[in-house]
């Protein structure tokens, strides 16, 4: 049995309903239809689709970083749509924290990276195109809150300065990342050398001044300085009285060399596209089922509100996608027996 194919149309008889789909082998270009009355898409969006992500969801694909297979095209979406499917609720992605800007590298280089975590997950000081600080930076808590508020700005950098980047090499963080680091006193012992191997390679994400004044030329962030000054007089007093951060992060930005990293907002997978009923059947325009046709998981719009991406219990996504996929198997299951 040959396994490596691709779907190439979902084909409906006279009423409508399912009948078959189109397959061709990936190795030799050979197309066959085979006869089947339901169908489930089940592609995982199109995070991996620039063109789809620009024009579905209206973000800069060159600020998303994709964590994934990077097998997410939109392919059952577009198969879907070919044949009649309701596109809905397409507008947004299941964005996480920031992470490190490198189009000259794979994202999963970074995935334990110390410089990603130093720059993305310490609540440091983060400011926005105009050099403006736009957040309480312990909004890194809650992905789903850090993408959003990432995503409505044009670019986001974090800056630090050399004294932050000694504490964090050695003596330890300044918060716990469960996922990555659970001991607050293990200092990130290679992040130096990660950030002069950065540097000495010249990649695009990071740049390092002796003063504030240089950052501010290098990368045009107009209002950088007083962001800075005004930053560095709040985290004196111990508190925040601009954006209300716990002055254990009120970490100042003060002796030089200054670095900014300029951060993406890391992704997941988008969500919706696909209009679904409570038994996960895809809609057509008219929001009337296409009989043998389901989407389930990131492919269907079962989960949003509108188009923002607001859970925040940790496996909603994929407690959807396993919800879904059962009840698409239970009703498909029953027709069989009909």
């Amino acid at each position: 049995m040959e396994v490596s194919v691709s779907a190439q149309k979902i084909l409906k008889d006279g009423e409508g309903k399912v009948s078959g789909l189109v397959i061709k082998s990936e190795a030799n270009g050979a197309e066959e239809a085979i006869s089947t009355n339901a169908v489930v898409i089940a592609t995982g969006g199109f995070l991996n689709n620039p063109q789809l992500l620009k024009e579905e969801t209206g973000y800069d694909p060159d600020k998303i970083i994709n964590i994934n297979s990077g097998k997410n095209t939109g392919d059952g979406q577009k198969l879907a749509w070919a044949a009649g499917a309701q596109r809905v609720a397409k507008g947004t992605l299941m964005a996480f924290n920031g992470y490190l800007n490198d189009p000259t590298n794979p994202p999963y280089k970074y995935w334990y990276s110390e410089m990603n975590t130093a720059a993305s997950l310490q609540s440091l000081l983060f400011v926005n195109e105009q050099g403006d600080r736009f957040v309480n930076e312990q909004v890194t808590d809650n992905f789903a809150d850090c993408g959003n508020v990432f995503l409505h700005q044009n670019a986001v950098y974090s800056i630090i300065d050399q004294a932050t980047v000694d504490y964090l090499s050695k003596k330890g963080l300044l918060k716990i990342i469960e996922i990555y680091y659970e001991d607050i006193n293990k200092p990130l012992s290679h992040l130096q050398e990660q950030i002069d191997e950065a540097l000495t390679q010249k990649l695009p994400f990071i740049h390092k001044a002796n003063s504030i004044e240089d950052l501010v030329k290098k990368l045009s962030l107009t209002n950088l300085k007083p962001t800075v000054e005004r930053y560095n007089e709040l985290c004196k007093k111990g508190i925040d009285e601009d954006f209300g951060k716990d002055f254990h992060f009120l970490v100042s930005v003060e002796r030089g060399p200054f670095y900014a990293f300029d951060l993406g907002v890391g992704a997941f997978t988008t969500l919706g596209g696909l209009k679904t009923d409570l038994d996960n059947h895809v809609l057509d325009r008219n929001g009337k089922i296409i009989d043998g046709l389901y989407a389930i998981g990131a492919d269907a719009a079962g989960k949003l509100c509108g188009d923002t991406y607001s859970p925040n219990i940790c496996g909603t996504c994929a407690g959807y996608c396993a919800y879904s996929g059962r009840k698409a198997a239970l009703d498909i299951a029953k027709n069989l027996t009909r």
